[in-house]
């Protein structure tokens, strides 16, 4: 439940920037991370840095409509309604879209086409 934090890999990132140039937050290895309103993100298994990349307890879904807050000490904070968090998903939302072009592009290049040239 409580999975380590690695801090190391965010050392190396490119910025991700809306249509009007404001910084969203960051990508790395075909993964947008977006900011909250306090600069922090949460990675895939659910912990949660700060703005200054530094670990500072977990984001993880309850399995119903809401998010637990957990601080470093694996103690709860409080809860979040899912929908009430967007920078959470709009990252999910894009991870969910990049896979499924990963997949079509897969399924183009079985059938033939040379596709080594998209990038998504």
């Amino acid at each position: 439940m409580f999975v380590p934090h690695k801090p190391w890999y965010f050392e190396k990132y490119i910025d991700f920037f809306d249509h009007d140039g404001t910084l969203l937050g960051f990508e790395i290895e075909d993964q947008i991370y977006f900011y909250d309103q306090h600069g922090g993100w949460a990675d895939q298994q659910g912990c949660y840095y700060n703005s200054n990349c530094q670990p500072d307890g977990w984001l993880l879904p309850d399995g119903k409509e809401e998010i637990l807050h957990y601080n470093q000490n694996k103690e709860f904070i409080r809860s979040y309604r899912i929908q009430d968090l967007d920078w959470l998903n709009q990252q999910e939302q894009h991870r969910k879209r990049r896979q499924s072009a990963i997949k079509q592009i897969q399924i183009l290049e079985e059938l033939g086409w040379d596709l080594t040239k998209i990038t998504i």
